[in-house]
């Protein structure tokens, strides 16, 4: 199991300017979809499923986003597939990926352990998280105007 490290003075920082947000879904939840609100951008979230049957891959999915700057993301979480819309409330701009990178902890900071390509975010609609192990990836998002 990793160890994760957290820089927790950026993580109190960010709870303190009210720039995180979190969610944990179980396949019994309520409501199979959450939707979390946070720097413009709509994190809609969905159980990870396997393609061909449709059932969850892991009994439980959970996700800690924390907002870096703007258009940039730490997200935090295992087990879950993630989209992202632009926020209907604060404007009405089509957001999309610009881009995720997988990162790994190495010689005391965060470094990029590989980027992902569109295989592995449904041509830049999502990100699918693993099922079995927590990963942090750093997302990258756009907006551009609407209709």
């Amino acid at each position: 199991m990793p160890r994760w490290v957290l820089d927790d003075a950026r993580l109190i920082r960010a709870q303190e300017q009210d720039r995180t947000r979190e969610l944990v879904l179980h396949p019994t939840s309520r409501r199979p979809t959450r939707t979390l609100a946070l720097g413009g951008y709509l994190f809609r979230a969905t159980l990870a499923r396997a393609w061909r049957c449709g059932k969850p891959l892991e009994a439980n999915g959970a996700m800690l986003v924390l907002e870096l700057r703007p258009n940039v993301f730490d997200v935090l979480g295992m087990g879950l597939n993630v989209t992202f819309l632009s926020n209907p409330d604060t404007d009405d701009r089509i957001a999309g990926i610009a881009g995720v990178e997988r990162m790994r902890w190495a010689r005391n900071r965060w470094a990029i352990a590989r980027r992902l390509n569109g295989n592995q975010t449904n041509q830049g609609r999502g990100l699918l998280m693993s099922p079995h192990t927590a990963h942090l990836h750093r997302v990258r998002l756009y907006s551009i105007p609407g209709h």
